[in-house]
């Protein structure tokens, strides 16, 4: 037999504004402090997964309001201004002054690496089975669009290396 290849979808799902209430009710009820800011920091913040999940408090400047990625997925680093809500909910973070990691965990990395049951958990009390944690980062880029962002201020927002990735907020401007 013939290996057939799994053909890659492109997705543009973005969360509605009723699906992210329904999200943000669910995290008020989620135990884990650590998944209850990174989620909504994910979303203000536009980061990819990783990118998020192996920050350090070292990369923050609560006082100029950044957040310095050192690796990006583009190859280059990137430095994010950080909102007031996302810099009081990294404020609150237990880990601040006492791990090196934003969101510490118990495996290898010492940081947080798995989203799965985390979002699992919250997709189901939102009803919202099809989200993806990548839906939080176009959701944004959604925004910005909506908003009459430009497209290269969009790409940089979101780090992208490659303007082409950036043309699926074209037609929502």
């Amino acid at each position: 037999g013939r290996i057939k290849l799994f053909r890659e979808e492109k997705r543009e799902r973005f969360l509605s504004p009723a699906e992210l209430l329904r999200v943000n009710e669910a995290l008020t009820k989620e135990v884990n402090e650590y998944w209850r800011a990174y989620f909504p920091l994910s979303l203000m913040l536009g980061t990819r997964k990783n990118e998020l999940l192996s920050a350090r408090w070292a990369d923050v400047d609560l006082e100029q309001r950044t957040l310095h990625l050192p690796t990006t997925k583009s190859g280059r680093a990137h430095l994010l201004p950080l909102p007031t809500p996302a810099l009081e909910m990294l404020r609150a973070l237990p880990s601040r002054g006492k791990n090196e990691w934003i969101f510490p965990g118990h495996g290898a990395s010492g940081h947080l690496v798995e989203v799965k049951s985390a979002w699992g958990r919250i997709r189901k009390a939102a009803k919202v089975p099809d989200a993806r944690v990548h839906d939080l980062r176009r959701t944004l880029g959604s925004w910005l669009a909506a908003q009459g962002h430009s497209l290269p201020l969009i790409g940089r927002a979101l780090n992208h290396s490659n303007v082409n990735t950036t043309q699926v907020y074209a037609r929502l401007n």
